[in-house]
C-alpha cells in the first residue's frame, strides 16, 4: 500500500499565531501559507515482515509577524520542521503457542523553532529517535509480554521551550527522556 499526497497548499487569512514571551502568551491573526509534500509507504513483502516509511516536507510561513516594536518578519510557525522522516520494521513468527514480534522504529525531524519570533535561542536542533521492542502474545491475545528500549541511541534533544528572557535572560527548555528500558506484562479480559 502506498499513499502519496503529492502536494498540498493552504493559504490562511486568519492564521492564529501563538507567541510565548516571559510568563505570558499572545495569539494574533496573521496571513500565512503552508505548502509541502507527504509520502507514506506500507508494505508486507512476506507474511512475517511489515515495513513502513513516511516522509514529509513543509514550507510554511507566517507573513509580516511583529516580533518586537516596529520589527516585522516572515516567520516559520512553531514546531513545524521542514523535513520529517519515519520508518518501522516488524518481523513476526510463531513461538510457544503465540506470536513473537521484533520491531525497530525511528523518526527524524529537521530543526524547528519553539516560538513564532524565530530568534536563534528559540531554535531546536534536528534529532532522530530510535525505539526497539520485542513482544509476545498468546493465540487468544489473553497474555501480552513486551520488552522495549526507548531513545535507543540516548540522543539528547529538546522537545519544548519557553522564552523567559525578560525575567531570567534565557530560554527554558525541556528535553526528551534519556534511553529507557521497560518490561510490561498484561492480561486482557
Amino acid at each position: 500500500i502506498c499513499h502519496i499526497k503529492l502536494q498540498y497548499y493552504y493559504d490562511y487569512e486568519d492564521y492564529q499565531s501563538f507567541t510565548w514571551v516571559n510568563n505570558g502568551s499572545s495569539v494574533t491573526n496573521e496571513e500565512a501559507n503552508y505548502k509541502g509534500v507527504e509520502l507514506e509507504l506500507i508494505t508486507s513483502p512476506t507474511d512475517n515482515l511489515e515495513l513502513m516509511f513516511g516522509m514529509s516536507y513543509a514550507d510554511a510561513v507566517v507573513e509580516d509577524l511583529q516580533i518586537a516594536s516596529d520589527i516585522f518578519i516572515d516567520a516559520a510557525p512553531p514546531f513545524t520542521p521542514e523535513w520529517q522522516f519515519s520508518g518501522l520494521i516488524r518481523y513476526t513468527w510463531d513461538l510457544f503457542g503465540g506470536g513473537l514480534a521484533a520491531q525497530l522504529s525511528a523518526s527524524h525531524q529537521s530543526e524547528f523553532f519553539h516560538n513564532a519570533r524565530n530568534l536563534t535561542a528559540h531554535e531546536f536542533d534536528s534529532y532522530t529517535d530510535v525505539k526497539a521492542r520485542l513482544s509476545w502474545a498468546d493465540e487468544e491475545n489473553l497474555w501480552n509480554v513486551a520488552a522495549y528500549v526507548d531513545n535507543l541511541t540516548d540522543e539528547d534533544y529538546a522537545v519544548i521551550g519557553f522564552d523567559v528572557s525578560g525575567f531570567y535572560g534565557s530560554t527554558q527548555e525541556s528535553y526528551a527522556r534519556p534511553r529507557s528500558y521497560g518490561l510490561t506484562v498484561r492480561r486482557n479480559g
